[in-house]
């Protein structure tokens, strides 16, 4: 079942079961993850998979835990959320680096 989550006047979307899954595994709640579009240094990388169009974006919660989400956007009014976890040093390296 879909969840929608309205964060700082942005719709976010996901996958319940994933949400559940994303966080046993990585640690990170989707309603976290929704943080790191607002980083004001936030970077968007492309995460494609397949065929499937996706983008990341690597940036800090306000906890400041970097993240790297990964997402498929819908239309300028929403967000789906595809799986959320800590940057990995390369990808915290690229994000310092700007």
């Amino acid at each position: 079942m879909d969840v929608l989550f309205l964060y700082r006047d942005q719709t976010f979307i996901w996958d319940g079961l994933k949400a559940v899954e994303n966080r046993a595994k990585h640690g990170i709640r989707f309603e976290t993850a929704c943080e790191a579009f607002f980083d004001d240094y936030s970077m968007y990388v492309d995460a494609t998979v397949d065929d499937e169009r996706r983008t990341a974006v690597i940036g800090l919660s306000k906890s400041k835990k970097l993240l790297y989400v990964v997402h498929v956007e819908r239309d300028e009014d929403q967000v789906r959320i595809v799986s959320a976890r800590l940057a990995t040093k390369q990808e915290t390296k690229a994000y310092e680096d700007g």
